[in-house]
């Protein structure tokens, strides 16, 4: 059976220059084609493995809605690794919590939340990477800064490296995800392989989307529900 990822390159092998993503700036519209988006992916997942980050590594994504996410979800699964997207609206109390329980050893944040993440550490042994390093900082985040194990443009500037998908099984978690916590302490919630795809089969199953249509979303990238747009057209 095939990887969540697998089923991502099978759409980059069919619609390469097709928009993926796309984003309503305050001034633009920020467009990603299949094959800029699988650049930026692998490019990901090759700087996760020249850092240590190996197969079955929890790694966190803390940031708003934004293509880049997208990019940084599928690098982490693609290498093997476990993506763990968090809730923006946390507290560093509760995100510290989290990070605990997970077992993480990387947070991929925003500018935004770059002082939050930083709080939320502490001393926690885990690394940081920036997914927007040329918007405008947060005032608070330039004390920590210095924290930084690397950048999304830094990491897609160096490129893919010749790198190879993770051969996985589909049994193997892609993704943990944490309940709300709104009647009791938030669960995390193991995703494999096959969950997503079965996900994204029941989907199409319902919804007939072809190439020439696109997809609005609302939903933050951090709910389950939002991950078979990227086998769309654009959201």
């Amino acid at each position: 059976m095939p990887t969540f990822y697998d089923r991502f390159v099978e759409c980059v092998e069919h619609w390469p220059k097709n928009v993926a993503l796309e984003i309503q700036r305050r001034d633009r519209v920020e467009s990603y084609t299949y094959a800029e988006l699988r650049h930026m992916a692998e490019s990901v997942g090759a700087w996760l493995g020249t850092n240590g980050f190996n197969s079955g590594a929890r790694v966190v994504i803390l940031a708003d809605n934004h293509p880049r996410w997208v990019a940084v979800f599928l690098g982490v699964v693609a290498s093997g690794c476990t993506a763990v997207p968090l809730d923006t609206a946390l507290h560093a109390d509760q995100i510290t919590t989290l990070l605990k329980d997970s077992g993480s050893s990387l947070l991929f944040c925003d500018v935004k939340h770059l002082a939050t993440a930083h709080e939320a550490i502490g001393n926690l042994p885990i690394k940081v990477a920036l997914i927007n390093p040329s918007e405008q900082p947060d005032p608070k985040s330039d004390t920590v800064k210095s924290s930084l194990l690397g950048d999304l443009d830094s990491i897609v500037k160096a490129g893919p490296s010749g790198f190879r998908p993770a051969a996985v099984e589909a049994d193997v978690v892609a993704s943990l995800l944490y309940t709300s916590g709104t009647t009791s302490d938030p669960k995390g919630v193991m995703l494999t392989h096959a969950n997503l795809l079965g996900e994204v089969e029941s989907v199409f199953r319902w919804a007939h989307v072809t190439p020439d249509d696109a997809v609005l979303g609302v939903l933050p990238l951090f709910h389950v529900l939002s991950r078979w747009r990227i086998f769309c057209c654009r959201w």
